[in-house]
């Protein structure tokens, strides 16, 4: 299916508020009490992010002790959200069986509603199976969170490039099919498939 500007922005807007809602009604349903002990509550806020997640999942990953009793253990959680102006954000949650009180959420990378339209042109998929796809993509960027790189980058992929901007935080502003280049720059991105690469 081919998507005009118009719908893909219109689907963008949609997703957004429907990941707004189903958060919200999950929090508003929430009323169980977190556990005093200290392994306990690590178990109890591991779950509790897997269903806020669970809407936007990308991955997660436990180290250590899976039930908190080594003080070592951690858990985190890469997935998708909205901010208060439904524009969506990839967030890492962090939680420590050390201290489990309350998980660490940081705002990796914003992705604004234009690129959320543009990323559904270009890779013809679900915005869920979007962020699948570009997953190692968004590691590379999570794993390199503090290097003091700024300016605009692109991720290039077979079917398209997505382009986003590295400054306080990672923003992806757009997403171009590959079929759309001209012929010298489709080449060179399909022959550096899978990399990230300054964008001029």
């Amino acid at each position: 299916m081919v998507l005009d500007d118009g719908l893909a922005h219109g689907m963008a807007r949609a997703l957004a508020r429907g990941i707004a809602d189903n958060v919200g009604k999950l929090i508003t349903r929430r009323n169980a009490r977190c556990p005093t002990k200290r392994a306990a509550k690590f178990r109890f806020v591991v779950k509790r992010i897997q269903e806020m997640s669970a809407i936007g999942y990308i991955e997660d990953t436990f180290y250590g002790d899976v039930t908190g009793k080594d003080k070592d253990a951690y858990y985190i959680c890469t997935h998708y959200a909205t901010k208060e102006d439904k524009t969506i954000c990839i967030m890492l949650s962090l939680v420590e069986a050390r201290d489990p009180s309350e998980a660490n959420a940081t705002t990796v990378l914003t992705v604004s509603n234009h690129a959320i339209a543009r990323l559904l042109q270009t890779f013809k998929l679900s915005l869920p199976e979007t962020m699948l796809l570009l997953s190692p993509f968004i590691n590379i960027i999570i794993n390199s969170y503090h290097e003091n790189n700024v300016g605009t980058f692109a991720m290039l992929h077979k079917d398209g490039v997505v382009i986003f901007e590295w400054g306080e935080r990672f923003e992806i502003k757009t997403a171009i099919a590959t079929q759309a280049m001209t012929t010298g720059k489709r080449e060179f991105v399909e022959n550096n498939a899978g990399t990230i690469v300054e964008w001029k």
